[in-house]
């Protein structure tokens, strides 16, 4: 894997069908083709109108709640974005205190189902994706209300709408996820950043004096690195290797894990990039495995540090999915060339 892609993709093969046997004519019975011909236009035009009402009652199947890819689209390019007048929050007023304490436990009540569903999506199981999806539009449905019920400090207030809106739109998004009968139905909506904190939740949390967001759980996370020092080789330039454990946080199974890292100097200035991959494995939630990442040896001097860049992974079917990468990550942060 040589480029992170902001989507996932899916290979599908298209379900064929097969028509049944022909009805066959008793010539001795005296029967006609066009009675056949004209039963079978009837019953064509009752399938249709049977699917229109369906799809004009809520477009979906009649006997299940699940959407198609296409459908899923076109009705979330109806709320993606929520456009007009701001809703003018109600209830009892807040305080500075207040306010920060309310917005926490706010945006607490979705945060874990907001993550349980990031893990889910990773390892391409679609039932245990619909299912934590399911749970998490109701949790995101209940943080935008509780953004809506109380009066806010001048401050914020127009930026809690702007939040509450964003909730809004996920909860609308998890719900369509909910329904979905194709991952690649479920990759259109999950990107990277899906969940992760905006603008105005970092202006709020500055304005009311809160700690910066808690950022969600990577599908992998870094536990230890080992630097290996210099590798020869008759064939290539002298690398420089480190060795990087990373443990799987996916209830599921993982088949392809790639990172990539700065170079820094110590301090802080980018000299080159480490890449490595682990391809053709089977992750499964809590185990451990080792990348490998390399650089040319000479660009490599004592006292350098890395920052981690990139992050990617593959599920159980072959769905790749780039991974918003957190500014500090402490194995990397602490991490020191020899």
């Amino acid at each position: 894997m040589s480029e992170y892609q902001q989507y996932a993709q899916y290979s599908n093969t298209p379900q064929s069908y097969q028509a049944g046997p022909r009805p066959q004519r008793n010539r001795n019975s005296g029967s006609r083709p066009w009675k056949w011909v004209l039963g079978a236009a009837v019953a064509v035009v009752l399938i249709v109108v049977g699917a229109v009402g369906g799809y004009i009652a809520g477009g979906v199947s009649v006997l299940s709640d699940e959407i198609c890819p296409s459908d899923a689209k076109d009705e979330l390019d109806d709320y993606e974005y929520i456009s007009g007048d701001f809703t003018e929050a109600t209830g009892p007023k807040l305080s500075r205190a207040q306010a920060g304490d309310y917005y926490l436990q706010a945006i607490d009540t979705s945060w874990q189902a907001v993550n349980d569903v990031m893990l889910t999506s990773f390892g391409d199981d679609l039932s245990a994706t619909r299912e934590a999806a399911r749970s998490a539009s109701k949790s995101l449905a209940e943080t935008a209300t509780m953004l809506r019920a109380r009066t806010w400090p001048d401050s914020v207030a127009s930026r809690i709408e702007s939040v509450a809106r964003d909730y809004e739109s996920m909860a609308k998004q998890a719900t369509a996820i909910s329904r979905s009968v194709r991952l690649q139905t479920v990759s259109r909506y999950l990107s990277a950043d899906w969940g992760e904190p905006s603008d105005d939740d970092a202006n709020i949390r500055d304005a009311l004096g809160l700690d910066a967001a808690k950022p969600h759980t990577m599908p992998v996370e870094i536990v230890a690195l080992d630097d290996r020092g210099e590798v020869t080789s008759s064939y290539t330039d002298a690398t420089h290797v480190v060795d990087v454990t990373v443990r799987s946080n996916v209830p599921g199974t993982l088949t392809d894990v790639s990172l990539g890292m700065d170079l820094l100097t110590s301090s802080g200035e980018q000299v080159n990039n480490l890449w490595g991959e682990l391809s053709h494995i089977e992750l499964a939630h809590g185990q451990s495995a080792v990348i490998s990442i390399d650089t040319k040896a000479d660009y490599v001097k004592s006292g350098m540090k890395l920052r981690l860049t990139q992050l990617a992974v593959v599920g159980a079917e072959n769905g790749t999915h780039a991974v918003s990468t957190p500014d500090t990550v402490p194995a990397v942060t602490d991490f020191r060339f020899h």
